[in-house]
């Protein structure tokens, strides 16, 4: 009994032995990895920093190069074609400060943003709501091209005429079912828009739209949602949409409509 039980004492401790040496084995081929992977994700994140994707073909070239490219290869491809026949459907919402409300796209529903071209007079101001045209515009105008203009202010010249002046009288307001917090603010905001010489609204109904309406509403602030001072509300149906808030939510833009 005690030839087995000295025999059998070594061969538990070598067995320990591996146990021990295999789970430090294991655990320095997992630390290995994560630390493999953790550089590869931080090299990865270094290369996104420094790389970027071209708006117009996708391209993925360093920052660095990124204006120049866009100037020299798609100089021509991004001048949009517009004409007479092919244009964005428009209209003057403030002559005096040049701003017009412009389809975004030519083809299909014609939901609007702002755009504004205006030229006389010292302070000169063209811009475009859209974020594509906005970079690209702004790329050009970085690399000295400052004629290039996007397909939306391009459109400007068909726009149709700026529509009679809708006034809002507050006994307008008093027969909405309006809180009468929400009320007030619909008249301090019209206050506000005769204080800068701006309509407060203006409505617009693009030729063969049968069943939707569009209201440039006045703001007077600059917003992610109105970078030119106003805001989109669009009647479609029962439908009430504004591009300041979801569309469950109320908003004195929807006030004013």
């Amino acid at each position: 009994e005690d030839a087995d039980q000295g025999t059998s004492t070594p061969v538990t401790e070598d067995a320990d032995q591996d146990a021990n040496s295999t789970h430090s084995s294991v655990s320095t081929f997992h630390t290995n990895a994560r630390q493999l992977r953790d550089r590869a994700d931080g090299e990865q994140a270094k290369i996104d920093r420094l790389h970027s994707s071209c708006r117009v073909c996708k391209k993925v070239l360093l920052k660095k190069n990124l204006k120049r490219h866009i100037s020299t290869v798609h100089a021509a491809s991004t001048q949009p074609k517009i004409s007479q026949t092919r244009h964005h459907a428009g209209i003057s919402v403030d002559p005096k400060h040049g701003l017009y409300m412009v389809s975004k796209s030519i083809r299909g529903l014609p939901y609007p943003l702002h755009v504004r071209l205006h030229i006389a007079g010292p302070e000169q101001h063209i811009s475009c709501e859209g974020e594509y045209c906005d970079d690209v515009g702004s790329i050009f105008s970085r690399t000295g091209n400052v004629a290039w203009q996007c397909d939306h202010i391009l459109s400007i010249p068909y726009a149709e005429a700026t529509p009679p002046v809708a006034v809002l009288e507050e006994c307008d307001l008093e027969r909405t079912d309006m809180k009468r917090e929400r009320k007030n603010d619909c008249l301090a905001l019209k206050r506000k828009a005769e204080k800068a010489g701006a309509p407060l609204v203006v409505p617009w109904q693009p030729a063969g739209t049968n069943d939707a309406f569009f209201f440039s509403i006045y703001d007077g602030e600059y917003h992610y949602w109105a970078k030119l001072g106003r805001a989109v509300v669009t009647v479609k149906g029962n439908t009430v949409n504004c591009t300041c808030c979801k569309s469950w939510r109320p908003c004195v833009h929807k006030g004013i409509v």
